[in-house]
């Protein structure tokens, strides 16, 4: 079976486990059908890609398609057109594009990628730099940065409440700069008489009524909690298992 060979040791361990099935032909219901096996292995996080060949003269076979991952389904002959190398491709990347265990994906594409990237809290407080730390040292992520309706919004859904916490937001000289060294945009939250250098260099963010929330400079030194974001696990960031201070399961 195919899938044992993702318990082989010549299969990588934090890569995500990818099923590309071919076939002319299904008869569902038979000794052998495989309906049951690609529900258990999508369940467990594995992605499906089927390819429906259909033969000169050949009848479609659409059953096949139920196998497949949401959206993982392709066919030799489509429209006119027959199926090129690349749109395999670019499904194996999107296969290939997801977040660690225990960590959320923002704003997910129609595979399931998260094309907004992979966030996490680890429910502690802190002053800003070990925040920023710990996020870096997590996953190789930053503290979050807040940069647009539908990202505070997703934020917010993290911690209870009016919980304080940090961002990744820093006065430096005279420009309030993110931890990624992008300056502020068109998109602010800053609450009424902020930001206060009085107050201090970094910013948090809070939640101060239903729906809504603001940002407020603060004195770097305070402890506040924080959520980290990173890129997400794909073709040019391999998540290794054991990395430092992290989980090892995906």
């Amino acid at each position: 079976m195919a899938t044992s060979k993702f318990s082989s040791p010549s299969h990588r361990p934090a890569a995500r486990p990818v099923i590309i099935i071919i076939g002319s032909s299904y008869k569902q219901g038979m000794y052998d059908d495989p309906t049951n096996v690609a529900e258990q292995f999508r369940a467990r996080g594995g992605i499906i890609i089927t390819i429906e060949y259909i033969q000169d003269r050949g009848s479609p076979v659409p059953m096949l398609r139920s196998l497949a991952s949401p959206n993982y389904s392709l066919t030799n002959f489509k429209g006119g057109k027959y199926l090129r190398a690349q749109e395999l491709r670019r499904l194996l990347c999107e296969a290939n594009c997801f977040c660690k265990k225990k960590w959320t994906p923002y704003n997910k594409d129609k595979w399931d990628a998260p094309q907004g990237g992979c966030y996490y809290s680890p429910l502690i407080s802190s002053i800003q730099m070990l925040a920023n730390r710990t996020c870096s040292r997590r996953n190789d992520g930053m503290l979050v940065v807040d940069e647009d309706s539908n990202k505070d919004a997703f934020l917010m859904s993290f911690l209870p409440p009016k919980t304080k916490f940090w961002l990744g937001l820093r006065l430096e000289g005279e420009q309030w700069l993110w931890h990624n060294g992008y300056s502020i945009g068109s998109f602010t939250k800053w609450a009424k008489g902020h930001p206060n250098t009085k107050n201090g260099k970094c910013v948090y963010m809070q939640q101060h009524a239903e729906s809504k929330s603001a940002w407020y400079s603060d004195d770097c030194d305070n402890d506040h909690y924080h959520i980290c974001q990173t890129k997400p696990c794909d073709s040019t960031k391999y998540c290794p298992v054991g990395f430092p201070n992290e989980d090892v399961d995906i």
